[in-house]
């Protein structure tokens, strides 16, 4: 973390790695906590922390799990972790075509989807290259 707060603050100043990840991390919880108490209070409710919590974590909730997994891309290539990008992003990719870019909740992820994903990475109209790099990788 950037020792100065206000220098974290100033987007004048360029960061890289880490502090950048962590200014967009925290600018990113900023703006979800002010449209949570956008929601909390719309139709002239009056403020309370109890509606304010339920919208701030429905936000998160909503994300699916490909969504969140672009999201944590972004967070390598912020840090400049390019090798672990490449390998995330190309686990990424081959589980969007086994979905067939199809959304999903995080929590119907299961043992019998991934044992499917992993069917889906040795069929035979995989690539030999992908397969290899398929099995070694995305099996971690």
């Amino acid at each position: 973390m950037p020792d100065d707060w206000n220098e974290m603050q100033n987007h004048s100043i360029k960061l890289k790695g880490k502090n950048k990840s962590f200014r967009s991390a925290v600018f990113e919880a900023v703006s979800n906590a002010e449209n949570a108490i956008k929601q909390a209070t719309s139709n002239g409710r009056i403020f309370s922390f109890d509606r304010f919590e339920k919208e701030f974590l429905h936000q998160e909730s909503n994300a699916g799990f490909l969504k969140l997994f672009e999201s944590h891309l972004k967070t390598l290539k912020d840090e400049e972790r390019i090798g672990t990008f490449r390998s995330f992003n190309n686990a990424s990719r081959a589980f969007k075509k086994f979905r067939g870019d199809r959304e999903m909740e995080v929590f119907d992820v299961t043992p019998e989807v991934l044992k499917r994903f992993e069917s889906f990475l040795s069929s035979p109209q995989r690539s030999a290259t992908l397969k290899w790099k398929a099995s070694s990788s995305y099996r971690q």
